[in-house]
Order: C-alpha cells, then sequence, then structure tokens
C-alpha cells in the first residue's frame, strides 16, 4: 500500500511542472481587448484578440484617431464596454456584450443622467 501512495506521489510531482504552464483556457493563449475614447471628440477605437494588455491597447488608441484618446477600459477573454451621458461616463467588463453595457451604464449613472452605450467589444474566448 505504501509503495502505491509514493508511485502516485512521484507520477504528481513529475507533473507538477506542467500543470504550472497550464492556463486557465484550457492552454489556449488569453485575449486582450480595449476601448480608448476622446473626450474632446467623441472618437473612439476598439481592439479585440490580441496576444496582450498593451498591443490591445495601442491598437484601440491608433484607432480612436484623435490626440487625446486614451485607454478608459481593458479585458481579458471577456467583453467591455464605454458609455457616456451628458457630464458622466462609465465602463464595465462582462462574462457577455449585455453584462459589460449593463455595469457600464450603471456606473455611468451614478455619475449622473442621459447615459448610453458609446462602444463595445468582445474577445473570442
Amino acid at each position: 500500500m505504501k509503495r502505491r501512495g509514493l508511485i502516485l506521489l512521484a507520477i504528481f510531482c513529475l507533473m507538477l511542472p506542467s500543470l504550472a504552464d497550464a492556463t486557465p483556457s484550457g492552454g489556449r493563449r488569453d485575449n486582450w481587448g480595449a476601448i480608448a475614447y476622446s473626450y474632446a471628440t467623441g472618437r473612439y477605437g476598439f481592439a479585440y484578440d490580441y496576444a496582450s494588455q498593451a498591443a490591445a491597447i495601442n491598437s484601440a488608441v491608433d484607432r480612436c484617431k484623435a490626440n487625446d484618446c486614451k485607454a478608459v477600459v481593458w479585458f481579458v477573454n471577456s467583453c467591455g464596454a464605454f458609455a457616456q451621458g451628458s457630464r458622466a461616463y462609465g465602463w464595465g467588463i462582462g462574462n457577455s456584450r449585455a453584462e459589460a453595457e449593463e455595469k457600464a451604464l450603471a456606473e455611468c449613472r451614478k455619475r449622473g443622467g442621459g447615459c448610453g452605450i458609446k462602444v463595445w467589444a468582445c474577445t473570442t474566448r
């Protein structure tokens, strides 16, 4: 009985390096997305399915095409949304477009009224 336990322990120890390399998505790489927004012009840019957070943010800012564009939300293996009102804004992240939009609208409404979704994006999971 002890020998069987030692064999199982040895097998587990041999598997540890491969378990440490496993990703939550089952071995697939993470997909990053981002949304950039220009408060001065109302322009926006979005990006999704990038291999890194930095690449997604840079792409979203580049696509925004305004000097004051800034990333307002970034997300991994999920969805993001940005809402704006007359003097308010909000962003949200969720497992679906609807969830991200709901959170963005709720955050915007905490700061003011007249909120509407300006842009959303979802990554491939």
